[in-house]
């Protein structure tokens, strides 16, 4: 990794104008933002509790963002600043069950 040359310029035109890449980043990335898992109890089994259907499930959201470069971990790409903390590049999990009488 390269870091830009200090340049102690005699005026402030002068100081430190050598270009440098220091701050450039890849921000490839693939992100699931959500993802949901479920389960359906089988017929027989609902029958017997006297219900018509029984389903839980799992969905939770932006659990994973992989980057093109680690320089940047907390970047998020789909904010404007790719700093801010906003609702979108929070985690989420949610649990549910769903029953049919």
């Amino acid at each position: 990794m390269r870091y830009p040359r200090i340049y102690g310029g005699v005026s402030q035109d002068t100081y430190n104008q050598n270009f440098s890449d220091r701050q450039l980043f890849s921000a490839n990335y693939f992100r699931i933002k959500t993802i949901t898992l479920g389960y359906r109890l089988p017929r027989t089994l609902v029958n017997r509790i006297g219900l018509n259907s029984v389903k839980a499930f799992v969905t939770g959201e932006n659990l994973f963002t992989f980057r093109g470069d680690n320089i940047m971990k907390d970047f998020d790409p789909e904010s404007v600043s790719g700093r801010s903390v906003s609702a979108l590049g929070e985690k989420s999990i949610a649990f549910g069950l769903n029953v049919e009488f």
